[in-house]
């Protein structure tokens, strides 16, 4: 699956759109894995805004560590 199209990719840096054109979000995954990803999202989300109106203060991020971008 490639991020393609959307509405808000225009809110997107240019740049930023250019990796996630060549990102594939299916890379070494099954069919079954996206199944079973796809009907974990809900729990996901849900328990993301339990978080917040729970009072969490929640940071938007990317998944790599630090050591990642600092090795």
């Amino acid at each position: 699956m490639r991020i393609t199209r959307n509405a808000d990719l225009v809110l997107a840096p240019p740049s930023l759109l250019e990796g996630w054109r060549h990102f594939d979000l299916t890379i070494g995954r099954k069919p079954a894995d996206c199944d079973l990803a796809q009907q974990a999202w809900p729990k996901v989300l849900a328990y993301a805004k339990y978080r917040y109106d729970f009072g969490v203060q929640l940071t938007a991020g990317i998944d790599i560590g630090v050591e990642a971008l600092v090795g």
